[in-house]
């Protein structure tokens, strides 16, 4: 099982770079930046593409996610799948669809994600192909529930989209 390091501006990812330097964690690592959340970094791609080049810098090898939080949800979304990483969509982080329009389930979310992928001319991540890498990810599809682990302090979370499918 991978911890999912869940980073909401760049000093996050020092102290990720920090405990895999003193061998707490493991590389390579995931990220999940978590952008326009209260008191973290805001959501733009300037920042998205910082957020990148930190964890590049500090943490080669690693690979991430991204999800906006309110307004920034689809510049994050398009910005990760142009930069060639994975996302996170759904209410847990937005309850709004669009402007004015409430999301009535995480499927809109889900489906405009696809869309957006595929326009892009990549492939969705399929259930199975996570779940044969990680215990974690199976649990997740059996239950319906995500697998959560705590350590040092940082949450991880199997996601569903893996680098190669998703971008």
């Amino acid at each position: 099982m991978k911890p999912e390091i869940e980073a909401f501006d760049p000093g996050m990812i020092a102290n990720a770079a920090y405990y895999l330097k003193k061998g707490v964690l493991k590389a390579p690592l995931h990220f999940q930046f978590c952008m326009g959340c209260a008191n973290g970094i805001p959501g733009s791609l300037k920042n998205l593409i910082f957020m990148k080049e930190t964890m590049e810098s500090l943490c080669p090898g690693s690979t991430w996610s991204c999800f906006g939080v309110g307004h920034c949800a689809l510049e994050m979304l398009y910005g990760a799948v142009a930069l060639g990483g994975h996302i996170r969509v759904g209410m847990e982080d937005n309850v709004m669809y669009a402007k004015g329009v409430l999301a009535e389930s995480n499927v809109q979310f889900v489906e405009r994600a696809r869309r957006v992928i595929e326009e892009y001319g990549k492939q969705v991540a399929t259930p199975p192909r996570p779940a044969r890498s990680s215990a974690c990810a199976s649990k997740t599809y059996q239950t319906g529930k995500p697998c959560r682990q705590k350590l040092a302090g940082l949450s991880s979370r199997k996601k569903v989209f893996n680098r190669r499918n998703v971008v």
